[in-house]
């Protein structure tokens, strides 16, 4: 199961490329690299370090109000289309 966290296609209104969201021609040459190493991985090193950190937030953290509205506008200022 390749289960990634941000690339930059339609889908995702073209986010902005960086150090964790990639262009979906970067990701897939990166996840063919991670494919085969187990049953489940995010595809990249960036993404299994953010699996890694995500991880030891607490989820209420996550499912906040606060936090939610604070990556939708994240992901506002990040993407091509407004």
């Amino acid at each position: 199961v390749l289960t990634p966290y941000a690339v930059s296609t339609p889908m995702t209104k073209h986010l902005h490329t960086n150090m964790v969201t990639k262009t979906a021609d970067e990701f897939v040459q990166e996840s063919l690299n991670y494919v085969t190493i187990g049953d489940e991985t995010c595809g990249c090193l960036t993404h299994e370090l953010l699996r890694s950190f995500l991880s030891l937030v607490p989820s209420w953290v996550l499912y906040s109000s606060s936090f939610q509205k604070k990556y939708m506008e994240y992901l506002k200022h990040n993407s091509n289309i407004k």
